[in-house]
Formats: structure tokens, sequence, C-alpha cells
């Protein structure tokens, strides 16, 4: 199958976007981007990265392919990496962590930085959803992933509405074993889930252009109330639901660019998995602008990762 240039650039231009969430970029200096920008326009990226791993995660299970290779790729990179991430972080981290257990289960949840829960929830997500997707059955999964995702707001975004309440101090038991709102299978359930729908209904849509503005407006709009009137957090939002899966079909619609961009689409999976550990140690030895840092792990992330996909490109290595 064609290899999709669109989404490969946005893969790698969103893992950019990551680094600037981590990074805190514009905080403390212009409120008003970093409200729109860093907590509104940049947290399209995992939303983004979770429907394009359903749709051809999916795709894979329809067409027949094995998911043995996929599940041992991912388990590998999460493995290698989490590994530097003991190595560098223990030392600060486990004074701090009650007990044995709870260390462990910080690195199996989210990584001991915090940054890979991605990975994890992407990886309990699919196992979960594997059996029923065999069966072309996606519904049951997508209404579980959307009454979650909701369950998400209540102490994330929309968290400052609900303080107090019953449904808060439900969710919060959540934030308290997965450490994030987001993480666990609040989000990846929902929007792996629409992947998913995309292709299993091969969606196409009308006046997409369109949608995708009216609700990138209302992305800046949300974000910008929301993290102006003391969100918790920016994780999730409601224009996400309509924007992210419009984006994909746009996509979809236009997969070619005017370059080739299989390697950027590489890239990103290393951008993201290096970058926590960089940023981290950055951020403890220079006293610099958070602009300044997270220039300088973006460049050293390209570097980085650039380097490793020519490795990989050449036989030499084959965690990604």
């Amino acid at each position: 199958m064609e290899r999709n240039q669109t989404i490969d650039l946005l893969k790698f231009i969103f893992s950019l976007c990551i680094i600037g969430i981590h990074a805190q970029l514009f905080k403390g200096s212009i409120d008003v981007l970093y409200y729109v920008i860093t907590m509104g326009i940049f947290r399209i990226a995992v939303p983004f990265f979770f429907v394009v791993s359903g749709y051809y995660f999916y795709q894979r299970l329809q067409n027949g392919r094995s998911v043995k290779d996929y599940f041992i790729k991912l388990f590998k990179t999460l493995i290698i990496f989490e590994m530097i991430e003991i190595i560098i972080f223990t030392p600060f981290v486990f004074p701090y962590v009650p007990n044995v257990f709870l260390y462990l289960w910080k690195i199996i949840s989210t990584g001991l930085g915090g940054a890979y829960w991605y990975l994890s929830s992407l990886l309990i997500s699919f196992i979960i959803m594997m059996p029923a997707w065999k069966k072309k059955k996606v519904w049951p999964w997508l209404i579980i992933g959307f009454v979650l995702y909701l369950l998400c707001m209540t102490n994330d975004s929309y968290g400052h509405l609900f303080i107090g309440t019953q449904i808060q101090k439900i969710s919060m038991i959540h934030t308290q074993i997965w450490t994030w709102p987001q993480a666990g299978l609040c989000s990846s359930l929902f929007y792996l889930s629409i992947g998913a729908f995309i292709e299993r209904y091969h969606l196409k849509g009308k006046y997409l252009n369109y949608i995708f503005v009216l609700s990138l407006i209302a992305l800046l709009g949300e974000s910008y109330f929301l993290q102006s009137h003391g969100a918790l957090d920016g994780n999730s939002y409601f224009s996400l639901i309509i924007l992210v899966p419009t984006l994909m079909l746009l996509c979809l619609k236009h997969p070619h660019c005017l370059w080739k961009t299989k390697r950027l689409g590489q890239m990103s999976l290393y951008i993201y998995m290096i970058h926590p550990v960089l940023l981290s140690s950055l951020q403890y030895v220079l006293p610099l602008p958070q602009g300044v840092i997270f220039v300088i792990v973006v460049v050293l992330c390209l570097l980085i990762s650039y380097f490793l996909t020519r490795r990989k490109e050449h036989g030499n290595i084959g965690c990604c």
C-alpha cells in the first residue's frame, strides 16, 4: 500500500509540537500564545497520533496481516527508551516514591519521566479492542471511549468547573492510578476507535476544509477561554472531537506532498521518545529560558532521529 505522505509530514510536525508542550513554550512570557498555541494547537498532536494508529491497526487486522511484529516493535521501543530513563532519572525519582511497587508501576504506566504514557495506553488499548475489531465491531468501544473521554475532561481542561463534584472524584481515582487524566484508557480508546471507524466505513466527508477551519477556530476559542480561567490542564477539548477526525480525512483525501516524507514520519517516533530525556536533562543543568531550551532540544532531536533512521535504513538497528 502506498504511504500517505501528508500523514508522515503531520506526524513529524506534531512530534515537534509535543516538545513545545513539555517545554511549556511561551508560559510566563506571552500568555495568549501559551493559551492558544502551546495548550491549544499543539494539543492536536496526541489525538492525531491515536487516530492514525487506530486507522492503520484496524486496516492491518482486516487485511489479515500479522500484528505480532507491530507489538514487538512497540514493546522494544518502549523498553529501550525506558531503560535509558531508568538509568538517568532513578536517582532523582526513587527517593520521592513511597515504595518499590509504585516505582515499578510508574515505569510501566507512564515511564519515569511521565511522557511515555502514550505508548503504554496504545498497547493496552489495542490488546483490549483487538477481539472486537477482528469482528468489525467498532461502535461499542467508540461509545465507551467517548464516555471515558468526557470523564477525563472533568479532571483536565474542564476540571475547574467540576471541583468537589462526585464525577470529578471518580475521575481523580483514575488520575491517581495513571498519574495523568488522559493516560490509561481515557483518551486512547476514543481516538483509536475514531481511526478504526474511519477505516471501517471508508468515510470521506464533504466540506472538510470548512469544517476544519471552523473547528480550529473553535479550538482556539475553547483553549483560550479555559486556560485563562484556570483549567487544570489542556489535554481534552470538545473541539478536538471534530477537528482531529476532519484532519485525518483531509490527509486521506490529499495523501501526496511535493516531496518525499517517509523519513520524516519515521523520525517522528524517535523524536517523541528522545525528547523527554533531553528536555529534562537540559532543564536541570542549563538555567536558560524555555524558548531557548525548546530550540536546543528540537535541534538535538532532529539530528539524533535523522542519524537513527539512516542506520535503520541500512539495517543496523530495528527498534522502531
